[in-house]
């Protein structure tokens, strides 16, 4: 858990008019706003697991969704899921539509930071629990491997 400063009123010549009622309402309302503050600190990527990265690495992620990909010689709006592969190196493929994206990233805390050939910023957040990643605003799963013939 990380504990985030929260500002006390420091006594100043206004302070020292006050009632002492007034006094005590202000020292408990600031114990509320520490509390509160412990309290939601947790709520942050800070928390994520550390090796969230460490697993991702060299996995390959295919979206949840069926999207758009591209126009088909015949059919018109061809639909598929995109793909990112995390490579150990730390380069980074993505498909998505009918482009095909590389560069690349890097990852802390289970966050993913990647920089395109182009130098567009990408981000994503790995979520070990469920084996997920998001990638530019779209949720994608862990791809299964395929079995070879000697592991069936």
């Amino acid at each position: 858990m990380r504990l985030v400063p929260v500002p006390v009123p420091v006594p100043g010549p206004a302070m020292r008019t006050s009632t002492p009622a007034g006094q005590v309402a202000r020292g408990l309302l600031a114990l509320l706003l520490a509390g509160l503050s412990v309290a939601f600190s947790g709520c942050g990527s800070d928390d994520r697991d550390p090796q969230a990265c460490d697993w991702a690495r060299g996995q390959t992620f295919l979206s949840t969704e069926v999207m758009e990909c591209g126009l088909g010689p015949t059919d018109g709006v061809v639909s598929c899921n995109w793909s990112v592969k995390l490579k150990a190196d730390g380069t980074y493929t993505w498909s998505h539509s009918d482009v095909g994206d590389a560069g690349t990233y890097g990852c802390g805390g289970g966050i993913v930071t990647a920089t395109s050939s182009g130098g567009a910023t990408l981000s994503g957040s790995i979520d070990l629990a469920t084996r997920q990643l998001t990638w530019a605003g779209a949720l994608y799963n862990l791809e299964r491997p395929a079995f070879s013939a000697a592991q069936r």
